[in-house]
């Protein structure tokens, strides 16, 4: 059963805020 393209639009988009998150936290604690 595909996605329907808002569902993978808004799992990209919470995929790409956590990782932002989680590479902004690694850059502040380096």
């Amino acid at each position: 059963m595909p996605f329907s393209p808002d569902i993978a639009y808004s799992i990209n988009y919470a995929l790409g805020k956590y990782f932002f998150h989680r590479i902004s936290h690694f850059l502040e604690s380096a």
